[in-house]
Parts: C-alpha cells; structure tokens; sequence
C-alpha cells in the first residue's frame, strides 16, 4: 500500500470496518504504513454531559466517554491508525485546508518568456538554467505545469524528462504537465477573456509558482510580458507561494523587488532565514548551479514555514 489514509466521518464501532481493517493488516504485515483519522475530543461541555443534571452522574459518563475514546484510539494503532484529535468539528476543515496547501506547493508552475536575455544576470545561457533548474526540481519530487512560454517551455520539458532518467519516474502525467495557451483567437477581448480564465485553472493545481525573465518582442522593441504579470496577480490573489528570480531579469526582477519591499505581506510570520534566502535569489552574476541551490534551499525553507504555521 503506498498511500496515505485520513479516515473522515467512518465509525469504527462498525464491526464490518472492524473485519476488514484486520485483513488489510494481516495482507500488509510488517510494511504497514500510519494512516490517520479524526475524533472529536470528548469534552464535559458536550451536549450529551450537559443534559445531566446530577454531578456524579455527569462526571461519570463523562469519565466513562472518555476512558471508551482513549480505548477506541490504542484499538485503531493495531491497524497503523492514528488519531487526529480536534476540539471543535471546524476544526478539520482548518486541518484539510493546511494538508492542501502543503501538498499544492510540490505541484510547482513555471511562468516566463524571454525573446531577450540582455538584463539576464546568472552565468551561462537561459535555456541551459531552465533546463537544469527543471531537472533539479524533479529530482527533488516537485511535479512541474509549464504553460510553455516563450523561450522557457521546450527547455522546462527537457530537464524534467533528462531528470526521470535518474529517478526512474517516466509517467509523464505524474511529473509534468503541459498547458499550451490557446493561439489563433482573433477577438481581442474574447481572446482576453479566454486566457485569464485558462491561468486561473493552470494554477488552481498548483501551490507555488516559479517567475523566470518575462519579456517579449513587439514590432522588434522589447517589452516586459504582461501575460507573466497577469500570472504573478492570479497567483497572488490565490495565495500561492510566489518565488521571482529576480537575477533573470525583467518583470521576474520587478516581481521580486515588490516582493522584497513587502516580504511580510506574502509571507507573514515568517523569519529572518526565510528571508535572507529569499534575498539571494535576487544575487548577480552567480553561477546556474549556485543559483539553483538558492531556489531549492528557499522551497525547503519555505515548506518548513508552512509546517510550522
């Protein structure tokens, strides 16, 4: 069995649950892993305690529910259960929105575009750092969404799949996914439209979004991409984890410099370590291979910020 369980809402009183989780634990003996499941603690203030208006006969039955839990909790650690228990029912819903996004952010999007590489400020060519960068993620069991932006995309692709060589990880669906952007809509406005919504749902299966350039060729002037604009808001506005290189340049640079004039405000709580090392990603003129152990130190640090909050 290579999953996780969070049992929610079953009774374990039920004698048929009770039969099968024997012979699950006798199919997986010695490789069972802990799974987990959520009850309320039994608490004096509890409609059924409440109801009794006799003393003894409250502290007894409140006794009585409590020694029958605590029972019930050692009963489930036969089967590699472990129970999660909360003070109020609300309380899951704070705990499976937490479970979310500390999953969410292994799911990593990759925005950027580059038609230029001018302000560029880490040693050696774009294409070679994406794809490396993209390989080191792999390896280091983040699933990448590109919506391969221009000069980015084949080069994201290339590293995961260079990647899975060494972890052996070759279905595709569960290490990369592609969001191509829809061309050839002649409406502006409809054209508009269609794309703001189709960031949104390629971000939605995401927790953290990785910003890298962000410019683009009009009527042979450089620009600053708006589409990796628009993608730094919706993720914001989401409340994912936002990381702007912003030794690559251009809108990354803009991002990260906001981000760095407002550190609180996207991470709050968070300590000094998460900060100075988010600073770095900003450093020039390093090397590709030092600034992508500046990008995974900040992701290992920032799931430890999540973990703690």
């Amino acid at each position: 069995m290579s999953k996780t369980f969070l049992f929610i809402g079953f009774s374990f009183d039920d004698p048929n649950l009770e039969n099968i989780l024997s012979r699950v634990r006798i199919m997986l003996e010695g490789n069972t892993r802990t799974h987990y499941c959520f009850f309320k603690e039994v608490n004096k203030n509890d409609y059924e305690f409440r109801k009794i208006k006799n003393k003894k006969m409250k502290e007894a039955a409140w006794k009585y529910a409590k020694n029958k839990q605590y029972l019930k909790i050692k009963d489930l650690e036969r089967y590699g259960i472990k129970a999660i228990l909360v003070k109020e029912y609300s309380d899951i819903t704070n705990i499976l929105k937490k479970i979310e996004s500390i999953y969410l952010s292994k799911n990593i999007f990759i925005s950027g575009s580059f038609d230029d590489f001018e302000k560029y400020c880490v040693r050696g060519k774009v294409e070679s750092f994406v794809e490396n960068l993209s390989k080191k993620l792999h390896e280091e069991d983040y699933k990448i969404t590109s919506g391969y932006g221009m000069g980015i995309g084949s080069s994201v692709i290339t590293g995961v799949l260079r990647g899975s060589k060494t972890t052996g990880k070759e279905n595709l669906d569960r290490i990369l996914s592609l969001k191509p952007f829809p061309f050839h809509i002649e409406d502006r406005i409809e054209r508009e439209k269609i794309w703001h919504k189709y960031r949104k749902d390629m971000l939605k299966n995401c927790g953290t979004v990785i910003f890298l350039l962000g410019n683009k060729k009009k009527e042979g002037e450089v620009q600053l991409a708006d589409g990796v604009r628009k993608e730094f808001a919706i993720a914001k506005t989401q409340g994912m984890n936002l990381i702007p290189i912003g030794a690559t340049g251009y809108v990354s640079k803009e991002c990260f410099k906001d981000m760095c004039n407002n550190f609180e405000q996207y991470y709050p709580n968070s300590d000094k370590n998460l900060n100075k090392a988010f600073q770095k990603l900003g450093n020039k003129n390093v090397s590709e291979k030092k600034m992508i152990g500046n990008i995974i130190d900040f992701l290992k640090l920032l799931r430890k910020y999540h973990m703690e909050m």
